[in-house]
């Protein structure tokens, strides 16, 4: 996004499709984002119950986008204005929006952790502004 608030370009690739090089880029910027602390670092997103109970509230709309694992350029267009709408940054910032799945690992009886089998399988979208 620019300073005008336009979008400048918009990229849809498998993260592990790209270089070896630029994956390793990615995933310092996530681990950055994972780490912050809530004021400083990372935003607190509250859902009001009122607004929630509509069939357009917020949180409706992020798991409509996590089931579609961003395949639906129409909700992933109205993901990006609505970031644009809502952040007041002034200046030109990016937008990494990224769906993964993570494997919970099955305990087995005696309490250990069998990562070949899985109890449930967690999917979540992750979005770092830079």
């Amino acid at each position: 996004m620019d300073a005008d608030k336009q979008k400048r370009m918009t990229l849809k690739e498998a993260f592990l499709g790209l270089p070896e090089e630029e994956m390793f880029k990615y995933i310092d910027i996530f681990r950055k984002t994972l780490s912050g602390s809530i004021g400083k670092t990372l935003l607190n997103m509250e859902f009001p119950t009122e607004q929630e109970t509509k069939e357009d509230g917020t949180q409706v709309f992020l798991m409509k986008l996590l089931e579609s694992k961003l395949t639906d350029d129409e909700l992933l267009d109205a993901f990006y204005d609505k970031v644009i709408e809502n952040y007041g940054y002034p200046e030109n910032y990016f937008i990494i929006l990224v769906h993964d799945a993570y494997d919970i690992p099955k305990i087995t009886t005696d309490g250990i952790e069998n990562f070949d089998a899985s109890e449930y399988v967690y999917d979540y979208i992750l979005c770092s502004i830079c």
